[in-house]
């Protein structure tokens, strides 16, 4: 892959004022985490989390805990016109718990979750459809384009754990040609699967992640919305992500890890693997985590084969279906 005079001068300025957060400081900053974080940590990456009994009682203590709590919270604009626009949804059970299952049951962090998850959602996408589904109906030309070309997808698998597989594919989406506001809200489209499904709810999920092939898009563009991705994911999103797999696929974009880890939260810095090649030159190591190349797509080394376009049009079916009304409107109420 060769490089342009001019493509090298933005790289060089790139590089100069973008920190670089190499291993050594990822192996201090391990290093000083309590034993309780580092074993936490490595149950994540291993699969090997705590399974939490959830009785009958112990859910309905914790969401009234969460009830208190949020209650407690004074500057909470969006949550609380979430919760008069629409009650029945926004206050229910079954919105609350992945709050309270994507921090493991702690109160105080689910509630914080769930007022920045409101806040964040309203900023988005608007009053007028931040109190609803997000949906494919709903977007416009330039997201539906995102979606099809395939950025995120959530694979037709799920890892040893039991754990959701994640594939966000930086090749796929080209900061130069889509806003960060419209692929964030593809994002949040794939999240609200991941949301609505139990058992991803439970077990968590893990994601692969291949890195932009353009130097420019890995650098300036791709930072922006890797920040704006890990803060959602790690503050809003009701989703607890185990552990990320990154596959640096080309030498150009390898150079450029260093600059690039800065980018990812303290917790899943923690909880990153990185790897040189495909999953194919790797596969040892990734069956330490539980994960087989029948996992993996074959785009990235592995033998899964999913045919995303097809997958894209039977989704867009079953959201006609669930959300349209007779006249064609949109149903306006979360599932």
């Amino acid at each position: 892959m060769s490089i342009s005079s001019s493509e090298m001068l933005i790289l060089s300025k790139w590089l100069q004022i973008t920190p670089s957060y190499g291993y050594n400081e990822l192996k201090t900053e391990i290093s000083e985490l309590s034993a309780e974080e580092r074993m936490k940590a490595l149950r994540d990456v291993y699969g090997a989390s705590e399974d939490i009994v959830e009785t009958p009682e112990y859910l309905r203590s914790k969401l009234e805990e969460l009830d208190e709590r949020l209650n407690d919270i004074s500057d909470k604009e969006a949550c609380e016109m979430a919760s008069f626009v629409c009650p029945q949804y926004a206050d229910s059970p079954k919105f609350r718990l992945p709050f309270l299952r994507a921090e493991l049951f702690d109160v105080d962090k689910a509630a914080k979750r769930l007022v920045k998850y409101w806040d964040r959602k309203v900023q988005l996408f608007g009053t007028d459809r931040a109190f609803r589904a997000v949906s494919v109906i709903d977007f416009d030309n330039d997201c539906a384009l995102a979606l099809e070309r395939g950025g995120v997808r959530i694979l037709p698998v799920r890892d040893e754990a039991g754990r959701q597989i994640i594939m966000i594919d930086r090749s796929n989406w080209n900061a130069n040609l889509f806003s960060t506001e419209t692929l964030m809200k593809n994002v949040w489209y794939w999240a609200q699967l991941c949301m609505e499904d139990e058992r991803t709810q439970k077990a968590g999920a893990i994601v692969f992640i291949v890195p932009s092939g353009d130097f420019f898009t890995a650098t300036h563009g791709q930072q922006i919305l890797g920040r704006s991705i890990n803060s959602d994911m790690t503050e809003a999103l009701p989703i607890r992500i185990s552990c990320i797999h990154r596959f640096c696929l080309n030498p150009v974009v390898k150079c450029l890890v260093e600059h690039t880890l800065i980018i990812f939260e303290a917790r899943l810095r923690a909880r990153l693997r990185q790897y040189d090649g495909n999953a194919a030159d790797n596969e040892a190591e990734l069956q330490q985590y539980g994960i087989s190349l029948d996992m993996v797509p074959t785009e990235l080394g592995g033998t899964l084969v999913f045919d995303f376009q097809s997958w894209i049009k039977a989704r867009l079916n079953i959201e006609l279906e669930r959300y349209s009304l007779p006249d064609g409107a949109h149903t306006g109420m979360e599932i």
